[in-house]
């Protein structure tokens, strides 16, 4: 069940960058396109010069994850939460928990580096608002 904490919390997060990483991806090559429209100049945008900003952000997630894990990883663990009177347990539960002191600072590394692209993506979508035909952030 360790490799399910882990599994879970990884699943999530790379799953949600990529998510997010992509559509702002998308959004930042409709700005160019238009920028480059409305200053009459023919610009051409490579998959490449999309992809950097989702392999970065995905590359950055998996990174902190690993230093995560490697240095503090999440284990199964199993609380008695109610004994009898001879001692014998009556109810156990089991959760994800870290032994760590500082159990609160790579989700928190994650949660700052999703909330960034994400305010990334928003600014984005706000700055080609006035395009909404074209890029759906209407």
């Amino acid at each position: 069940l360790d490799r399910a904490c882990v599994s879970w919390v990884t699943l999530l997060s790379i799953g949600h960058m990529m998510t997010t990483a992509t559509l702002a991806a998308k959004i930042f090559r409709v700005k160019r396109l238009v920028d480059a429209g409305l200053n009459v100049r023919r610009v051409q945008i490579t998959v490449a010069q999309v992809s950097w900003f989702i392999v970065l952000f995905v590359g950055l997630d998996a990174i902190v994850l690993t230093v995560w894990f490697v240095t503090d990883p999440y284990q199964w663990v199993v609380k008695s939460s109610s004994d009898d009177l001879n001692g014998y347990v009556n109810e156990a539960v089991g959760e994800c928990d870290s032994e760590g002191d500082n159990y609160w600072v790579y989700p928190l590394l994650i949660a700052l580096l999703h909330v960034a692209v994400l305010i990334y993506a928003n600014w984005l979508a706000y700055a080609t608002s006035k395009y909404h035909n074209i890029s759906d952030s209407k």
